[in-house]
């Protein structure tokens, strides 16, 4: 082969190379850009579930916080109409203020503690919102520079959306803080307007007053507890009429515990002895029916695997039918899994295991 043609040869060699590594540099770029394409395309598909999902949806901050603030103006409105349950025109009309003065401090602790767990309920929604938003958050203001502003404005969309949940968030977590002072002075708010209207007709106060301080105290001590108790027996109630043995058992451990803590703190109380003796009968009534529920769920004849199965199947349906919406508020891709174990793969399960499932079902609800 003579020189010239070598040459010539080595030459197109050498542009043939040149040519792959400029089609391979330009496939690269061609590449790199489709991938900060879908990054950003990505991140506002992110930004608009969050926002219709967490901020907008059925159950989103904004409808929950709206419900949350009707009911704010309603609890405080009824503390403002009590105030008239002070104003007794003769000593024969004392009991009667009395009862129905305490029917409305425990109807409004009541509703106090229902407003407290929505709050918290809006706690959650907002805390998994920007959990869900940083993907927008954090996006890369550099992505797609011949396009200025396209990435750098999803991000601040994703930031600004951000704020107004935190906002929500706040304003819902201060909300509590006053009306936990609201409840604290009103009834004493009760107390004065009453002494002032009783001594201005030449009343004698003295027994009214006593008797409005031994419920002040009992409402103070006692009452939230027995409260919290009652919240205990009812969830035991609707554990066993599911099946669901472990949280059941788990509830009574809980419930046997603050039925210790509420007699303790009765026997400690300076409240009359006539409160007292209702309040121990409250108690007493309530930690019997907590064991005699467990023990009604013992007694079903179904071992630990059964119930567990049962559990899972009576939440199977409700759920199913809830992942065929458009906006489900279930862990749909969790269900499949529960859904895929078997019968027999359950009847073989150890206690753990078996606890292990059961909780899965009663997860699938996201905090909502």
């Amino acid at each position: 082969m003579s020189k010239k043609i070598l040459l010539a040869l080595l030459g197109i060699l050498i542009s043939d190379a040149a040519l792959a590594d400029m089609l391979d540099t330009r496939e690269k770029a061609v590449v790199a850009k489709k991938v900060e394409i879908n990054q950003v395309n990505a991140a506002l598909g992110q930004y608009v579930n969050v926002k219709d999902q967490y901020f907008y949806g059925d159950q989103g901050l904004i409808k929950r916080n709206q419900a949350f603030f009707t009911q704010v103006a309603a609890w405080i409105n009824n503390w403002k109409q009590g105030m008239e349950l002070a104003d007794v025109g003769s000593s024969g009309q004392i009991p009667g203020a009395m009862v129905e003065i305490e029917t409305l401090i425990r109807n409004q602790r009541i509703a106090l503690d229902s407003l407290i767990a929505q709050s918290r309920q809006i706690q959650n929604i907002g805390a998994d919102s920007i959990s869900q938003a940083e993907v927008v958050t954090m996006l890369p203001i550099n992505l797609l520079a011949e396009y200025p502003g396209i990435a750098e404005g999803v991000a601040q969309y994703g930031q600004a959306l951000n704020n107004s949940v935190v906002d929500i968030r706040n304003l819902a977590a201060d909300s509590i803080a006053e009306l936990e002072q609201i409840y604290h002075y009103s009834p004493r708010a009760l107390r004065a307007k009453m002494k002032s209207n009783l001594t201005a007709r030449g009343i004698p106060v003295a027994d009214a007053l006593a008797k409005f301080d031994d419920l002040i105290l009992y409402e103070a001590e006692i009452e939230p507890l027995l409260l919290e108790l009652e919240s205990v027996e009812n969830a035991i109630d609707a554990y066993a009429l599911e099946f669901a043995w472990f949280q059941a058992t788990s509830e009574l451990e809980r419930g046997q515990l603050l039925c210790s803590q509420v007699q303790a703190k009765i026997n400690s109380s300076s409240v009359s002895s006539a409160r007292a003796q209702k309040a121990t009968q409250r108690q007493s009534s309530l930690c019997n029916t907590m064991v005699s529920l467990v023990d009604g769920l013992s007694n079903t004849g179904l071992s630990k695997a059964e119930m567990a199965y049962e559990y899972g199947q009576m939440n199977n349906f409700m759920y199913a039918e809830q992942c065929r919406e458009v906006e489900s508020s279930v862990d749909c891709e969790k269900l499949a899994v529960l859904r895929g174990i078997s019968y027999d793969s359950v009847m073989s399960m150890s206690d753990d295991e078996l606890r292990f499932y059961e909780l899965g079902w009663s997860s699938l609800q996201k905090a909502n």
